[in-house]
């Protein structure tokens, strides 16, 4: 039997939290949301293996109640899910309970924007990317859209728990 590159890319992450980037969570919730309504998404979501992808790496982490979120990427996608315009209300009805399900992690004296806005990323991130970019010295694993944080991740070498999604594309579907 072939192994599978994605639980094998995934295997050193055994255990740990899965916290994903707003873009990722977000693509996630409108990809759900429009699939249990039988529609396509309209706002330039991921193709549909892409979306499968994702689904799956939640999936291996969801199991074991390992989904991890801050305030701060919430309150982006409620910001984002203006653009589903008319569909913006049943949108967020239908991500209640997911948002529900996650663990979310708040700790002003580490994650507030008091504390962030002193990190020589912050101007250069945003509140939302830094909260991620200071959470990466925990024990989980961050799955980013952003090729930018997660380069910048790897090139100060501040943390090896942090995978660009491209990557995983391009590893398990020959595309980046």
């Amino acid at each position: 039997m072939k192994e599978d590159p994605l639980l094998r890319s995934l295997e050193k992450f055994h255990g740990k939290r899965l916290l994903l980037d707003t873009n990722l969570l977000f693509e996630y919730f409108t990809g759900c949301f429009y699939r249990v309504n039988l529609e396509v998404p309209r706002h330039g979501a991921f193709k549909e293996d892409e979306f499968v992808l994702l689904v799956q790496i939640i999936q291996h982490f969801k199991e074991a109640g390992r989904l991890l979120t801050t305030p701060h990427l919430l309150t982006e996608i409620w910001s984002l899910s203006k653009m589903l315009k008319q569909n913006r209300v049943a949108f967020l009805s239908f991500i209640l309970p997911m948002i529900q399900d996650l663990d979310e992690w708040f700790e002003p004296k580490r994650i507030g924007v008091a504390r962030l806005s002193r990190c020589d990323f912050f101007l250069r991130f945003g509140l939302a990317d830094s909260a991620i970019i200071e959470l990466t010295y925990d024990p989980l694993l961050m799955l980013t859209n952003d090729k930018s944080v997660a380069r910048y991740l790897e090139d100060e070498k501040r943390k090896r728990n942090v995978v660009h999604f491209g990557d995983l594309k391009e590893l398990c579907l020959g595309r980046n």
